[in-house]
């Protein structure tokens, strides 16, 4: 019993830790690689990145097959063993992480073009308000200059001092009404150049954005060739 127990004893510390490792840090890397390939996102806006992860993940599934080779049985070649169950669980650490990081980034650039899209649409929707707000102004103007010109009419027909003297106190206020106008047209149209000029650089954005887009795909294209031609 006692010989029994030892050889079992002996069996247990001859097991390697590192090639448990190696399995689960591989199984993670292939999770990692299949959800993010799954991603549609990620071959439209990161493919470079995932065919990285790619790459090492198969060296990782090269490095595992070399390690379970026939070749590889011999007990004599133990640390050779554990040196490529090292190997696959760097590999395989590097292809989980590549894997990972094709997802955020695509996820980044996407989240960017929302927001970009969402500032191009708030910047609109501004300037269509400044619009809208500049033409009642302008009706506000007219209906006020019309009024002073009445009144002005008004105290050219007035028939004593007294009438005048209401008229003229009349023509006063509708001048400080105008002048008053006109000082907030004026600082409206100051507001329209501003949103403007936000909704232009909004525009010039989403046209870098799409250029970027447009970069991507036409990368993808190419690794895609480039894949069909090895």
């Amino acid at each position: 019993l006692a010989i029994a127990v030892g050889v079992v004893l002996a069996g247990c510390a001859a097991v390697d830790p590192s090639e448990q490792v190696a399995k689960d840090r591989l199984e993670q890397a292939r999770t990692a690689y299949a959800q993010a390939k799954a991603n549609p996102i990620v071959e439209s806006y990161s493919l470079k990145t995932l065919l990285d992860a790619e790459k090492t993940l198969q060296a990782a599934e090269q490095e595992r097959t070399k390690v379970y080779s026939p070749s590889m049985s011999d007990p004599s070649k133990i640390n050779e063993r554990k040196q490529i169950f090292d190997d696959i669980s760097r590999l395989a650490y590097m292809a989980e992480r590549k894997s990972q990081t094709s997802v955020a980034l695509a996820e980044g650039v996407v989240t960017r073009n929302e927001i970009v899209k969402l500032g191009k649409e708030k910047a609109e929707v501004q300037l269509l308000k400044s619009q809208l707000e500049r033409k009642l102004l302008q009706q506000d103007l007219d209906a006020k200059a019309s009024a002073l010109e009445r009144a002005k009419q008004q105290l050219a027909s007035a028939n004593n001092e007294a009438e005048r003297a209401i008229i003229l106190a009349d023509i006063q206020a509708k001048e400080a009404a105008l002048a008053n106008a006109q000082a907030n047209a004026k600082a409206r149209e100051a507001e329209m150049a501003r949103v403007e000029a936000e909704v232009q650089a909004r525009e010039a954005e989403m046209a870098r954005a799409e250029a970027a887009d447009q970069a991507r795909a036409a990368e993808m294209a190419r690794a895609e060739l480039a894949g069909l031609m090895k």
